[in-house]
């Protein structure tokens, strides 16, 4: 069931389509720095791009 946030449909919607294509980008991210080679510690420069798309998936689902 679908609780009822403090947005609108639309900056829901629009908090969704971000938070997809920042998944997008940061799975594209993250394959190209395991397949690029660098060091495994350069990986924890993904938090943030997946922080936003968490964070924009999160507020586009459930309207907060």
């Amino acid at each position: 069931m679908r609780g009822e946030g403090n947005i609108g449909e639309g900056p829901q919607s629009a908090r969704m389509r971000t938070g997809v294509v920042a998944f997008l980008i940061a799975l594209g991210l993250s394959v190209a720095v395991v397949r690029s080679g660098l060091h495994p510690a350069v990986r924890i420069a993904l938090v943030a791009p997946f922080f936003v798309a968490v964070n924009g998936l999160y507020m586009g689902l459930y309207g907060t």
